[in-house]
């Protein structure tokens, strides 16, 4: 191969890692030991939209480019790109094979409809178990509104390019989704934590520290629970934390608590 034909064999795997989902710098680091197997000194200099890619060997130096917008994610191209790559250096395929195992591979078809919604489904529920959901019922709502996403991008990306629509159509799915959730907990008047309620014009984010339960209760919570029991608490100390958040359950503004140590009792966070 000559030195262009080796410049844009590496500059074809370049694209193929960068406009995939793969690291700036791990896409870097791979065009340069491409570079190496192939007898070049090759330096990537990845910018937004574009490739270039400076190469030199005994025979002088090549400089040329390519439009990339790193704007999608295909792990499996990825990894195919860079298996192909370490094949090259252990001698098991030929240059040539090596260009036209990139170019099959940069026109690999994406993963199914269904199962990129269901990764997307199954990603937003897993980050919402991390950031504290504990029941099954917002779980299911959050899984509804990522897959509708998910399924929706697809369908843009048949009628437009634009990298922005993509976002913004699945963010507007979840948005109005997120809406109708809220509307329906307040129809049903179960909705989530309390962080203001005009009473006796008392500001909750001064309701800090240990209070009395009646003291509580004077400020518009109606009810103080057990959490693990149900019992309703009539007297002792609570410790409502940095601020006084109750939640909305049966039309009621409801303060969950747990044991602390004697005589206290802990205010407990419930979403």
């Amino acid at each position: 191969m000559t030195s262009e034909q080796r410049s844009s064999l590496v500059l074809a795997f370049a694209r193929v890692l960068y406009v995939n989902g793969q690291a700036t710098e791990q896409t870097v680091a791979a065009a340069e030991q491409l570079g190496r197997i192939l007898g070049l000194r090759a330096k990537v200099m990845p910018r937004w939209g574009e490739l270039q890619l400076r190469s030199d060997d005994e025979n002088g130096r090549v400089i040329s480019e390519v439009a990339a917008d790193p704007t999608g994610v295909d792990m499996d191209r990825v990894a195919s790109a860079a298996q192909a790559i370490e094949e090259l250096g252990a001698g098991r395929l030929a240059p040539d094979a090596a260009a036209e195992a990139i170019a099959a591979t940069s026109r690999a078809p994406p993963a199914s409809t269904w199962l990129f919604a269901l990764a997307a489904g199954a990603g937003a529920v897993g980050l919402s178990v991390i950031f504290g959901v504990e029941h099954p019922v917002p779980a299911v709502l959050i899984f509804v509104s990522a897959a509708a996403g998910a399924i929706l991008r697809r369908g843009v990306t048949r009628v437009s390019e634009n990298v922005f629509l993509q976002p913004f159509c699945a963010a507007l799915v979840a948005g109005v989704i997120g809406a109708l959730a809220a509307v329906g907990l307040m129809a049903t008047q179960n909705d989530g934590r309390v962080i203001h309620f005009e009473s006796d014009g008392a500001d909750w984010y001064d309701l800090t520290g240990c209070l009395d339960v009646n003291e509580i209760r004077a400020h518009g919570v109606n009810e103080i629970l057990v959490l693990n029991t149900g019992e309703t608490l009539t007297a002792g100390i609570v410790d409502v934390g940095k601020r006084l958040r109750p939640n909305y359950r049966q039309g009621k503004v409801v303060l969950y608590v747990a044991k602390n140590e004697a005589p206290h009792w802990q205010a407990v966070r419930v979403t």
